[in-house]
């Protein structure tokens, strides 16, 4: 309900210092980061990316990461799609940058197809880094969150900053946490 999509508004209220706080020299790449409740999975677009086998091979190679090349790597990325409710659909309509782009990769011949995409359809996509206001997205808060609340055993806060998180023979018992202003 809070929720007004109005741009200006919505990156001081979502992300972390107010919107883009990252950006190269050129001005090419910009990182956000989500900085509400859910993070960055209430405001990411709706595209959701398997991470390829690749990277995880480099990541078990390189930095002796070896669980993202495990099966039990690929069962998490499974449950973790289907919680989030991802799926391969057809795009109907594509922003216009979009369609631009595979526009000209078909014309060159290129393989290019829509991205597996998070929670259900609703016509408004383009606005997704506003996050959504009817709960159409299948984040952490519409899904695990959402889950663990029913159990009891969990207290939302909002409007604050976790500082530290306090362990206790290896489980989370609590946070360390102070309110802050957005």
């Amino acid at each position: 309900k809070n929720n007004s999509l109005q741009e200006m508004r919505m990156f001081e209220r979502l992300y972390e210092r107010g919107g883009p706080y990252l950006v190269t020299e050129d001005g090419n790449v910009t990182v956000l980061a989500g900085s509400t409740f859910g993070g960055g999975g209430t405001v990411n677009w709706f595209c959701s990316l398997r991470p390829p086998n690749y990277v995880r091979e480099e990541w078990a190679q390189k930095f002796g990461l070896t669980q993202f090349n495990s099966s039990w790597f690929a069962d998490c990325v499974d449950k973790s799609c289907e919680l989030l409710g991802v799926q391969r659909r057809d795009m109907k309509a594509h922003s216009p940058g979009n369609q631009k782009l595979m526009d000209g990769c078909h014309r060159l011949g290129y393989h290019c197809e829509a991205a597996p995409q998070q929670g259900r359809p609703t016509g408004d996509e383009g606005l997704c880094g506003m996050g959504v206001k009817h709960g159409e997205r299948q984040g952490m808060v519409g899904s695990l969150l959402l889950d663990a609340a029913k159990t009891n055993n969990l207290r939302y806060i909002t409007g604050c900053r976790v500082d530290k998180v306090l362990v206790e023979n290896g489980q989370a018992k609590g946070v360390c946490a102070r309110t802050c202003d957005k």
